[in-house]
Order: structure tokens, then sequence, then C-alpha cells
């Protein structure tokens, strides 16, 4: 088989090749590689204390190039066994808006520094840098190769939260709890608390960005102030389509219903007027909001 084929010609052939042997494949060439690499770096799920690792593996210009669609997951701190049974203190709701807040800054400083390294390899090329940092199509730092928009998807969560837990029968500790051996509130050890990241303002621009979606339209999951949630959309100028699970039916405490209410709305104004009347003259694109 010939090694130097058209990259359309190869993208078709690559399509058709089983998962499992295009590894082997990439080390046929550098064209091969970067051809395969650009399939399978496109979805990347990644946990946040991941988050150094991927940053050394997406230290090459085509592999930040493929990336399409990141499943990011925030890690909170995790408890014991103990505090399974007991509310969220506010310590631990402190603990973990700082653990959020880490999360988010590193990933958006990461995607950041990919921004700046394409804007300075743009002024060498003689590209406007401006357009680059604006344009998701242009970044990347390889001149003449194009940039996928990203699709960022956030969960957060706790790896002691029910869901995540690893190594132990959940269902048979709800028998467990039923039948009096065990003490455990599962997600309702969380069902009051609203995570919220910190110096939203501090986050650097990201343009690559076009789609945003938070996973916490379940019981199970966690939930995010929808003020943190519009903090974060505001610092994605190229942001299309967002599909946020705004969740502030808190019953039993008004007072933190009227305050996350207003505090999303305080932050809405952050996001410009343009960006503003994009979202209401489209609803399709505002699924949960």
């Amino acid at each position: 088989m010939p090694l130097h084929l058209s990259p359309e010609l190869l993208a078709i052939i690559i399509s058709f090749l089983p998962r499992f042997c295009l590894p082997l494949l990439s080390t046929v060439s550098r064209t091969w590689q970067a051809a395969i690499e650009r399939h399978t770096m496109r979805a990347i799920h990644l946990r946040s204390n991941d988050l150094p690792a991927f940053a050394t593996v997406f230290s090459l210009g085509h592999r930040r190039l493929a990336l399409a669609q990141l499943d990011y997951d925030a890690i909170l701190p995790s408890y014991s066994d103990h505090q399974c049974a007991r509310f969220e203190t506010d310590r631990d709701k402190r603990l973990n808006n700082e653990a959020l807040t880490a999360a988010i800054h590193d990933l958006f400083s990461l995607l950041h520094s990919w921004e700046q390294e394409a804007a300075s390899s743009a002024v060498v090329g003689n590209k406007n840098p401006d357009e680059v940092r604006t344009t998701p199509t242009t970044i990347g730092g390889k001149r003449g190769a194009t940039a996928r928009p990203i699709s960022l998807a956030l969960d957060v969560y706790s790896l002691s939260d029910a869901p995540y837990r690893v190594g132990v029968d959940v269902e048979e500790q709800r028998e467990d709890v039923f039948r009096g051996d065990r003490e455990d509130l599962f997600e309702c050890r969380y069902q009051h608390s609203f995570l919220r990241l910190l110096r939203a303002d501090e986050l650097p621009l990201i343009s690559r960005i076009s789609t945003f979606e938070t996973f916490t339209d379940t019981c199970e999951e966690r939930r995010i102030e929808g003020a943190s949630m519009a903090g974060m959309g505001a610092k994605m100028p190229n942001l299309e389509t967002v599909a946020w699970w705004v969740d502030d039916n808190e019953k039993k405490y008004p007072e933190v219903r009227r305050m996350h209410r207003f505090g999303g709305f305080q932050v809405f104004h952050i996001l410009t007027e343009q960006e503003t009347s994009r979202f209401l003259n489209n609803p399709t694109s505002l699924q949960s909001l």
C-alpha cells in the first residue's frame, strides 16, 4: 500500500478500519499518525486530576487541532464512609467550590495557552493574530491546518458519591440502609448544596468552544449555580449552543432560591447584548437555562 496518499483518501481509508488496529498503523509514518490521531483524538473524556497528562499528550499541534468533543469531569474531594450519612457542612461546600474552581481555571488556562501559541505562530506566518484568537477554525499553530470547534461537556462529582463509588455494590448498600444495617444519605447528602465557581471574572477567553453543556439534570447529579454556568459561558465568545440545567426549585430554603435567581441574572449581563439576543431569538439552542 503506498504511503503517500491524499489526506481525503487517507481519511476515508481510516474510517473503515477497526479501531483496535489504528495505534499500530499510526507508526507507519508521520502522515498516517496525524491522520489517525485526527480520528482517535477527536473525542476525549477527561478527569480534572488527569489534566497534566492530557496537557502532555496534547502538546503536539495536530492533536490539538483534532479535538472536537471534550467531556470534562471536575473531581471534588472524597469523603469518608461516616460522612456518607451526614449532610454537607459549610466546610465541605467551601472545599468543593475550591476544587471546582481549580479544575475549571486549570482547564481554561491550558486551552488559552493553546490559543496564545497559535497566535504567536500566526505572527511568524504573517497572519492576523486577532483573527486567529477569535476564529475557531484557524486556531492551532500549524500553517494551513484548521482546528475543530470544541463541544465542552462538564460534569462535577466526588468519587465518594453513590453513582461513582468503585468496588462496592451501591444497590446492596441501599438495601442495607433499608434494613437498618447501614447509615447513608447517598445523593441526599448534597441535595441542598449548589456548587459555585469562584473568580469567574479571572477566567481567560476561550475562542474555540462553540457548545457548552452540563450534566446536572438528574437527582443523583450535583448542581451548579446558574450564575457560575453563565460566568463560564461569558468567557466563550464563539459560543453557539448551550445546554444548561439550572435547578432552583429549592422549596425548603426559599431564600436560597431567591439568591440563586438574583445571582444568575446578575451575571447574565456579562454576556454581550449580541450573544443574549442570539440565545433569545434562537430558543432551540437554549435547552435549559
